[in-house]
């Protein structure tokens, strides 16, 4: 063996049994405790100690080939025939057993998922306030096989770069694991420092990022070099002292999900519980003992084998079968069936399509036509041909899933802007007459989360994601961001965040109607205020203070924005003092202002939100599903009691539409009324817009003549 290069890995049962006790903390936590257990921790730092130690092994082999393509092409063999048979599985189950689970949002996680971007996928999501989308999915949990994914392309990368580099140096043998050390060494430092500095910052993109996480699977490489050069000090301690530190090991791993909440804490510094202790049964080297006893018995050794695919199957069961049932967390029944389901699931996918797809020769050498040897071994071999079939059969699946987001994309772009025909769909119209039984609601769930307004299409509203000084000035097509009637020599500025924009369609048709302008100063999260707004979790002062200067200047004729929102952990609305500074500021400058009190939120009576369209598509009824009025409106609307102190202005208070009777329906006039869980869909309010010019034309029209 060369000096310095990591020793062939013996096999290490304990380490399998370890993968096992981790996967079963995953499910264990993930079914019954609804946390995270630090489980995935462990996979990561155990997949960079076998991945990065073969790695390097063969690329200080000097016959070995440096082609970085045949380990990739190996870990997709290994990896991507039992993503793809699962991630199917569920998209099928939940088109038939879930049909609140087929949306465009789910359309986009398969894509994510079998592209191995999921965690990029989730971090934007988070970043966008007021996304409409589900906050969980059966898929979100393969942002570890994302992050898992992008650590080994860079592996393979950096190691192929090495052994060139070496090779071409005529460097001793060994080199490449001398040489990988400092450079693997370093790149840990930086993820920890960058996940300890982010994880104040932001959590959420923390959780889900490479860059943090790689140090977690970089210190699994860091493992194996250090072993495979200092490894004959640590095989000198006593049985005794190397049984000690697997049972503090192990100890450290199990403690980790009943201490912590994982999603709020790692890959932050309290990461290394997990990873620690899985690093002391690295080190401890399987030397007799309890814990080593614990972890090399048939049931734990059975769950490391199945550890993937069972990964894979729990949690979209878990999340499907919670939906069919219409329940948050399933009870000890349903929980102990899922967990019985997903490991006869995980089981029958090792044995029928993990183990048989692998690939089992070793790195090819320098030279050798693997290709051709490749296609020559096809010819007659039936074992072969059966495993190429299969290899097709994979990417076909793959393929039908990947067209699932242009199909849903499509389905968007059809229904985007449109009005349904009021004789089948009246909406709002409904208050004024009848609308026919047994109709479907309108726009078809699939594309409800991603029903927009006019303004939004058009790309005029600053996401929360941007810049606090980011304000969009023109249309994605170039066009000014004026709407309503262009020409019109009366102004109103829409001010404020989502629960303003939500208006915008009808109060765009009402504008034209009367010759109004509307300019736009949105910001997602920022409701128009002088001050901080209790809840709030983007912080808006330099965007409130940027807009107040934007109103002083250009002086316009109407501003309109919210006067209520719901209290934070209480039943009813209020007007937050930050809301009344700013009408304060506005009556200073003598500037009127129409005020929409804000709309009823899908909460529970603990305070939860929930998706009212997704209980209907479950079977629920309209009327039953929609929130109760009581819980998110008080009995009088305070936003018109504080408007009242204020000459040229006018409330709005839509709640007796909204809210015909005490409770909020789901579905009025067959159209929805939400989107999600607090916005109005805009199919909803365009067919506000007759009711809209009834309640506030006279008033535009006084301001115009005034």
């Amino acid at each position: 063996m060369p000096a310095g290069a990591p020793a062939a890995a013996l096999r290490r049962l304990d380490l399998d049994g370890l993968r096992g006790f981790a996967i079963a903390l995953v499910v264990v936590f993930h079914v019954y405790v609804g946390r995270v257990s630090g489980g995935v921790d462990v996979f990561l730092l155990l997949s960079g100690f076998f991945f990065i130690g073969v790695l390097i092994r063969n690329a200080d082999r000097p016959a070995a080939s440096l082609n970085p393509w045949w380990p990739l092409w190996r870990t997709l063999r290994r990896l991507y025939p039992t993503l793809v048979t699962v991630t199917a599985s569920c998209a099928a189950l939940a088109l038939l057993a879930a049909p609140q689970l087929r949306t465009v949002e789910m359309a986009e996680q398969l894509l994510a998922s079998l592209l191995y971007l999921e965690n990029l996928k989730l971090t934007r999501k988070a970043a966008e306030y007021g996304a409409a989308a589900d906050d969980i999915s059966p898929l979100q949990h393969l942002w570890s096989m994302s992050v898992q994914f992008h650590a080994y392309l860079l592996a393979i990368l950096v190691v192929a770069a090495l052994g060139w580099v070496t090779r071409r140096a005529g460097a001793a043998a060994g080199a490449v694991a001398r040489a990988a050390l400092p450079l693997l060494t370093l790149g840990v430092a930086v993820s920890f420092g960058y996940a300890c500095w982010l994880h104040d910052r932001d959590q959420v993109a923390n959780y889900y990022s490479t860059v943090s996480r790689f140090w977690e699977i970089g210190l699994g490489g860091v493992l194996t070099l250090v072993l495979a050069r200092h490894g004959t000090r640590i095989r000198a301690l006593p049985d005794r002292a190397a049984g000690a530190l697997a049972a503090a090991g192990l100890l450290l791993v199990a403690a980790t999900g009943l201490v912590f909440d994982g999603a709020a804490e790692f890959p932050g510094p309290w990461t290394l519980a997990p990873v620690g202790g899985a690093a002391l049964v690295i080190i401890a080297g399987g030397r007799p003992g309890a814990a080593t006893s614990f972890l090399e018995s048939r049931p734990v050794l059975f769950l490391g084998r199945v550890a993937y695919p069972l990964y894979l199957w729990h949690w979209p069961l878990l999340i499907i079968t919670t939906n069919m049932v219409d329940s948050r967390r399933p009870g000890a029944v349903l929980g102990t069936a899922i967990i019985t389901g997903s490991l006869v699931l995980a089981w029958a996918t090792h044995r029928f399509v993990e183990t048989p797809l692998l690939q089992r020769r070793g790195r090819p050498a320098v030279g050798e036509p693997v290709v051709a040897q490749a296609l020559a071994g096809l010819r007659g071999h039936r074992p072969a041909q059966l495993r190429a079939l299969a290899g097709v059969g994979v990417l076909a699946v793959a393929g039908i899933c990947l067209a699932a987001l242009p199909y849903s994309r499509a389905e968007t772009a059809r229904y985007a802007g449109v009005t349904p025909d009021p004789a089948t769909h009246p909406g709002a119209r409904a208050i004024v007459g009848a609308a026919p039984a047994g109709v479907a609601p309108f726009p078809p769930y699939l594309i409800l989360a991603e029903d927009s307004d006019r303004v939004g299409r058009a790309g005029c509203i600053a996401g929360a994601e941007y810049p606090e000084d980011f304000i969009p000035t023109s249309t994605r097509s170039g066009d000014p961001c004026v709407f309503g009637d262009p020409a019109g020599d009366r102004t109103m500025l829409l001010v404020g965040g989502s629960h303003t924009q939500q208006w915008f369609d009808a109060l765009d048709a009402v504008a034209k109607r009367h010759g109004w302008r509307i300019t736009v100063r949105i910001r997602h999260g920022c409701p128009a205020a002088v001050g901080e707004v209790p809840g709030r979790r983007h912080k808006c002062r330099t965007w409130n203070a940027r807009l107040l200067r934007h109103i002083r200047d250009t002086r316009p004729d109407l501003v309109v924005g919210t006067t209520t929102r719901p209290r934070p952990d209480a039943v009813g609305d209020y007007t937050p003092r930050a809301y009344i500074g700013f009408f304060e500021e506005l009556a200073e400058l003598g500037i009127p202002f129409l005020g929409f009190r804000d709309n009823p939120w899908s909460r529970d009576a603990e305070f939860r939100n929930f998706e009212s369209s997704r209980c209907v598509v479950a079977g629920g009824d309209p009327r039953s599903c929609g929130p109760e009025r009581a819980l998110t409106l008080s009995d009088a609307d305070s936003g018109a009691r504080a408007l009242s102190r204020y000459p040229g202005t006018l409330a709005l208070d839509f709640s007796d539409i909204l809210c015909p009777d005490g409770t909020c329906p789901a579905v009025i006039g067959n159209v929805w009324v939400y989107r999600d869980d607090d916005h109005l869909s805009p199919t909803f309010v365009r067919t506000l817009a007759p009711e809209l010019d009834r309640r506030i034309g006279p008033f535009l029209d006084g301001l115009a003549t005034g």
